[in-house]
């Protein structure tokens, strides 16, 4: 019985936590925000590009500092077909990772959930306001992953919070 327990408890504290676990960074991040809502064109079987709604706090390179929380979408295209990312002690093709990271956007698109992704020195892109049409679309960051925001993050409380009053929450 005790055995049980000791089972029990050391899968609660190891196991559902990493369930719970998009990715961890690799380096500081680019992009925090609290996605809203994702849209895949032209369709979720055959993804392209991909449009991020929701809140975001973007790395300004120039101030060496994030941005003010601000509304509106981010417009991602794939990355070209002989764009490589290094993982697992070897190069692998971006589109599929790019791909995995949008699911994983869409999963966690929420009314608080926060996440950051991209990396500060390999960021293009911008926020795009709500009443832009969709159009040249910039790279996707696979550079970080996804990586959900926590209380438990050095930053994660300030960030968050910043992000949840942008959002009305």
């Amino acid at each position: 019985m005790r055995h049980t327990l000791l089972t029990a408890a050391l899968f609660i504290v190891v196991a559902v936590p990493a369930a719970n676990r998009i990715d961890a960074a690799s380096g500081p991040a680019a992009i925090y925000a609290i996605v809203q809502k994702v849209v895949i064109e032209p369709s979720e079987a055959s993804p392209e590009r991909i449009q991020v709604w929701g809140v975001f706090s973007i790395w300004d390179a120039a101030a060496r500092t994030y941005s003010e929380p601000g509304r509106g979408y981010m417009y991602f295209k794939l990355p070209g077909p002989s764009d490589v990312q290094w993982r697992g002690g070897g190069n692998q093709p971006s589109v599929p990772i790019a791909r995995a990271e949008w699911s994983d956007l869409k999963r966690v698109a929420g009314p608080a959930a926060g996440v950051a992704f991209g990396e500060q020195g390999y960021w293009k892109g911008r926020l795009r306001p709500a009443d832009e049409k969709p159009a040249s679309p910039d790279p996707y960051p696979i550079y970080n992953g996804i990586t959900q925001l926590s209380m438990l993050d050095q930053n994660g409380p300030a960030i968050l919070a910043k992000l949840r009053e942008a959002a009305g929450r």
